[in-house]
């Protein structure tokens, strides 16, 4: 043998070391982020749990429909005005939309 080299276990050695280190970095990296990324999205979750009151939600929701909350007829003019402006301005926007929702032949030329 050559002098310098290594026989052919040595390196066999070597590179099933180098190999093992380099799988435990990797699966280390993967594993801290896993958890991390786990508990970003927990925490998120527990805040939707949390804005997602559905007594809340039901209490407005009879609220609105109560008769003796109805709009005054100027304040249903004023909403129908904002509202048709709103329409007005995105409807070439919701011309856009459409095929998403109904096919391509629904998009007015």
């Amino acid at each position: 043998m050559t002098e310098g080299v290594p026989p052919p276990s040595q390196d066999l050695s070597r590179f099933i070391a180098k190999t093992a280190i380099v799988t435990a970095a990797i699966v280390i990296g993967v594993v801290a982020s896993a958890t991390i990324i786990g508990d970003m999205v927990a925490t998120r979750l527990a805040g939707l749990g949390e804005s997602l009151d559905l007594r809340r939600i039901e209490r407005e929701l009879a609220r609105a429909a109560d008769p003796k909350n109805d709009f005054t007829p100027e304040q249903q003019e004023r909403l129908a005005v904002y509202l048709r402006a709103l329409v007005k301005r995105l409807q070439p926007l919701a011309t856009e939309l459409a095929p998403l929702f109904c096919g391509p032949e629904s998009r007015r030329g």
